[in-house]
């Protein structure tokens, strides 16, 4: 029933909030120019034509993320209160603690990568991280200790906010102006589905198979490897240039090789 107070606002944000100003000043262009600009009619089909490596990057990019974060969420809540035998109210009040640091360390992480003058490389030490805490955090879980679970969900959290406060940013530069919608939409919706849509379902069957939680462990190693061979292998485009277009890019690369 929330939910549904939430698409209302989202709605009335979404209605609100004002373009960005690359969009702006593309949409302003008069007709003639908009073709001489790059700006096409169906950019859903020119992102998957010309950009398919790279929605598919994105998506990778999104694995780790939106999977550990629907664990995090859900899979725990419902691996400590029906395997682990803590009370639920004491694992809701674990998970939301944790879960709201998010609001600094997500914006924090995400100045960060201004700073450091790169996403790919905080990406991918969270994405090295998160493998490597998948073990830990579950063996700190498995002890019942309120303390301990904290401590888990605290860290897993803080993870996900080095790979989840620049993602934005990280997106926007993968995509020309043009593009920059429907390409990071399709990337981000796959992995969605894909990553965080499955993750609980996943998570349980995994559980009720092995009745263990090393193999969610195993699973969320499996869900980093994928999203690091995503960002490894994306060209950094640190502050690229936002109005630059599909035309110009691809003209710019010619020039390059020329």
């Amino acid at each position: 029933l929330s939910g549904l107070a939430l698409v209302l606002i989202g709605a009335y944000v979404q209605l609100k909030i004002e373009d960005t100003p690359v969009f702006h000043d593309l949409q302003q262009r008069s007709a003639e120019s908009r073709r001489d600009a790059g700006l096409r009619k169906a950019p859903l089909v020119q992102a998957v034509r010309h950009y398919w490596r790279e929605i598919l990057q994105a998506a990778g990019a999104f694995f780790v993320v939106n999977a550990t974060f629907y664990i995090l969420i859900s899979g725990v809540l419902s691996y400590a209160t029906t395997q682990v035998g803590m009370s639920r109210s004491a694992i809701l009040w674990c998970v939301m603690g944790a879960g709201l640091t998010q609001v600094v360390s997500m914006p924090f992480f995400g100045g960060l990568t201004d700073r450091m003058g790169s996403r790919k490389k905080l990406y991918l030490t969270g994405t090295v991280l998160m493998a490597v805490w998948a073990f830990p955090m579950f063996l700190l879980i498995d002890t019942g200790s309120l303390p301990l679970v904290f401590l888990a969900l605290l860290v897993g959290f803080t993870i996900h906010a080095t790979m989840y406060g620049p993602q934005a940013t990280l997106y926007a530069e993968m995509f020309p102006a043009d593009v920059r919608y429907s390409g990071a939409s399709l990337g981000y919706q796959f992995a969605s589905v894909f990553a965080g849509g499955l993750a609980p379902f996943i998570m349980t069957a995994l559980l009720a198979g092995t009745g263990a939680s090393w193999s969610v462990a195993l699973y969320i190693i499996a869900t980093a490897v994928v999203t690091f061979v995503a960002v490894v292998t994306l060209k950094e485009r640190y502050r690229r240039d936002l109005y630059e277009t599909s035309d110009a890019e691809a003209a710019g690369t010619v020039a390059a090789s020329g």
